[in-house]
């Protein structure tokens, strides 16, 4: 059984009364979101660049009309009249575009190609709204999730195939997610709060965070992290939804909407804090996993666990480590040197024990609570304070440290370690979603293949 951590939020509103709300459910609602997909064009249909001084092929480009006959939407960056009238234009681009599916919708982008890299199209979307419409809790297949794209891509433009080099399309970014559940929303804007104190090694949060959401390294592009409330979210797409009827009504948003209105969406919605990576193409290199969707659907089928729940995993432990310390009652200073004793004890040349190492650390950490850790940490030099912070995040978590500030009687949150189980990875009567291609009512005169 895999476990892992869950949150817990403790509510200090003076110096001796705290109040403890634990986190009563599970990081364990795991779902991959939104992807990108990379398609390049075959050779034949590209004209390479060539750079002058080194010879080397660098880039390529490609006409854009090819995609008329596939009913793909052009624009023009300018158009002029001939000596007859007639209108011409030019600097053809394609701007994204929105295609409709049973359930969602699928943005593509065709581009035409330059001195520093090659035409391609880009896919992007939600697999879990493409699937079923909404994207509170779904799959975690790699193929299913993937193809669901590259099926509605496929089935909008038939015959599109012919040009497009299906077999070495790639992945540019999937998201993956894992949602917690707490009692009440109090609870949830308090775990909000409290890690938006949170940073560990290059793991920085990011200015792009609001009341009801965090963000880290906002831009990467190696990983994105969020936390935020998905009540909220769904919230904003009823919303959303609702005004696009309105105007521009169509079946899939008002399936979406039936969708999110529904009990079992709203209830999963309800207190809910959900925890996001958006991992990027460089972050699948770097970790020796392929992006060409042969070879990544072929390694998350041999992968030995569940691969969605590894690579979330892997993109949060630098965060979450931030929450491992030794249960300790940390407004207990009594309790706090005691462990401090017991980690650093020594043992002198006469035999005697010592603990100036653990005394010195317990000053730090009284600094820490009275002045706070960003006036600690600007004050001291970086060598000295990542030393102490080290020595006592042994004993202390860190997310407890960095969530103290110099307030007088405000109430300060703190983030403390539970192991939990993974055992329900779903709502109640979940069921996977059925694949794309089932799902769509085309008569493909020419299935879609995925390698050459």
């Amino acid at each position: 059984m895999f476990t892992f951590t869950c949150l817990s939020v403790y509510m200090l509103t003076n110096e001796h009364d705290v109040t403890c709300v634990h986190v009563n459910s599970y990081l364990g609602l795991k779902m991959i979101d939104t992807i990108r997909i990379w398609i390049p064009l075959k050779m034949q249909y590209i004209s390479q660049v060539v750079d002058k001084q080194t010879g080397k092929i660098t880039g390529g480009e490609c006409d854009l009309n090819l995609f008329r006959q596939f009913g793909c939407t052009l624009a023009a960056g300018q158009t002029s009249l001939d000596e007859n009238g007639n209108l011409e234009v030019h600097r053809l681009y394609h701007p994204f575009e929105s295609i409709p599916s049973s359930n969602s919708s699928l943005a593509y982008k065709i581009r035409a190609g330059g001195a520093n890299y090659f035409p391609h199209i880009e896919l992007n979307a939600s697999a879990a709204k493409m699937l079923t419409g909404h994207n509170a809790f779904g799959s975690t297949n790699f193929e299913t999730c993937i193809s669901s794209l590259l099926y509605v891509f496929h089935t909008q433009f038939q015959g599109i195939q012919e040009v497009l080099d299906y077999s070495n399309a790639e992945v540019l970014q999937m998201d993956f997610t894992y949602t917690a559940h707490v009692e009440n929303i109090f609870v949830a804007k308090q775990v909000i709060e409290a890690l938006r104190h949170v940073s560990s090694g290059q793991i920085r949060l990011s200015k792009e965070s609001y009341k009801t959401s965090v963000m880290w390294n906002a831009g990467s592009e190696h990983c994105v992290r969020l936390a935020y409330l998905k009540h909220f979210e769904i919230k904003r797409q009823i919303e959303e939804l609702t005004r696009k009827q309105k105007t521009q009504p169509n079946d899939y948003q008002k399936y979406q909407l039936e969708q999110l209105k529904s009990e079992a969406v709203q209830n999963f919605a309800e207190n809910a804090v959900r925890f996001e990576a958006k991992m990027k193409k460089r972050k699948f290199k770097s970790m020796g996993i392929p992006t060409r969707i042969v070879d990544l659907i072929e390694y998350a089928e041999s992968f030995k666990g569940d691969l969605a729940q590894h690579l979330w995993n892997e993109n949060f432990k630098d965060i979450l480590s931030t929450f491992e310390g030794a249960h300790v009652n940390v407004y207990n200073d009594d309790e706090v040197f005691q462990k401090l004793k017991e980690h650093y004890a020594t043992t002198t040349p006469s035999g005697n024990v010592s603990y100036a190492k653990a005394n010195r650390i317990f000053r730090f950490f009284r600094d820490i609570k009275n002045e706070g850790f960003a006036e600690v940490k600007r004050v001291a030099s970086n060598g000295s304070f990542y030393r102490n912070l080290d020595l006592l995040t042994a004993v202390v978590p860190r997310a407890y440290l960095q969530n103290l500030h110099s307030v007088k009687s405000n109430i300060i949150p703190l983030v403390r370690l539970v192991n939990v189980d993974f055992s329900n990875q779903h709502p109640q009567g979940w069921q996977e979603p059925v694949h794309m291609s089932q799902q769509l009512d085309n008569n493909l005169t020419q299935p879609l293949r995925l390698v050459g």
